[in-house]
């Protein structure tokens, strides 16, 4: 069985934060790595995420270990990219940002 638990006790600043906040943060951050397609803000919103928890007194070994569970999507992501991205030809479908 694979134990996928993120959850890690503590006292830091983000396990004191309301939840209703974390969700906001979490969505901002969402919508920002959706919205701006720059591997530059993808990047940034990663490494901020990444501090973020950091400075919360979470452990790195677990957040290494939450990339290398992550690895294989984002692989299959990465190659799906093409047939979902906005490039050059006629558009055959469209839904919302998707276009085939």
């Amino acid at each position: 069985m694979i134990k996928f638990d993120l959850y890690h006790p503590g006292d830091g600043w983000l396990h004191r934060l309301d939840p209703r906040a974390k969700m906001v943060l979490s969505l901002v951050a969402m919508l920002v790595s959706l919205l701006f397609l720059s591997i530059r803000i993808q990047i940034a919103v990663i490494a901020l995420t990444v501090l973020l928890m950091l400075s919360s007194r979470v452990p790195l070994p677990k957040l290494l270990w939450l990339g290398k569970q992550l690895l294989p999507v984002t692989v299959v992501i990465l190659l799906l990219q093409p047939f979902f991205s906005s490039g050059h030809g006629r558009v055959l479908w469209n839904l919302g940002p998707i276009k085939w």
